[in-house]
């Protein structure tokens, strides 16, 4: 266990129309971020809620993250404003060759939800990952009840391939199913025209060391 984060071996940072993306760092695992992880509003669906969420819980996640190959965690920010906004991670990538891709995405700022900004970094990032000659396709997954992720991925343009019934637990002591999704590389290049509003505006640009 270490109280600071290792280094990303990540080397640019993503921009957006109105946001910057970049490996996360010491400085943004605030007491706001930790309070977001930790707000049921924010996490109702998110598999942090099952833990009570310190510095420390995060750094030792991110750790595990960036000792496992391909995997990541970013921040993303405001370009008008530098703020922190919430956070994209890169969960599994290309394991075992097998061409496949998970990320996810938690935008804490409830002003940047209301205005669609997890979308808008999702497009972007989908334009990113799909470069990657070894990724093929990328999974998202959705409890049936998070009706706006739902909404997303498929306006996006995913496919949902199938439901695991009565699998998700909710805080009233339900469950509920989750709803398996699915996009293919050149699904992506099909459709990413009628996304061009988006996906034009997404440039990867190197750090300096």
């Amino acid at each position: 266990m270490s109280n600071n984060l290792n280094a990303s071996s990540v080397n640019f940072n993503i921009e957006t129309r109105s946001t910057y993306i970049m490996p996360i760092v010491d400085e943004q695992i605030t007491d706001t971020y930790v309070d977001w992880l930790n707000d049921k509003k924010i996490n109702e669906f998110l598999e942090v809620r099952h833990v009570t969420q310190t510095k420390q819980t995060v750094i030792d996640y991110i750790n595990t993250l960036r000792n496992t190959d391909g995997c990541d965690m970013f921040a993303v920010f405001s370009k008008k404003s530098d703020v922190h906004l919430g956070n994209l991670t890169i969960t599994c990538f290309d394991r075992n060759g097998n061409g496949a891709a998970d990320f996810g995405i938690m935008i804490g700022d409830e002003v940047a939800r209301s205005r669609g900004v997890g979308a808008e970094v999702h497009i972007a990032f989908l334009e990113f990952i799909f470069s990657f000659k070894s990724i093929d396709r990328v999974n998202g997954n959705a409890a049936s009840n998070n009706l706006i992720a739902c909404k997303t991925l498929e306006s996006i343009g995913y496919t949902k391939e199938g439901v695991r019934r009565n699998f998700f637990p909710l805080e009233n002591g339900g469950k509920c199913d989750v709803h398996l999704y699915g996009y293919l590389k050149d699904e992506w290049f099909q459709r990413r025209t009628r996304l061009s509003a988006f996906v034009n505006n997404v440039k990867i640009v190197k750090m300096q060391r």
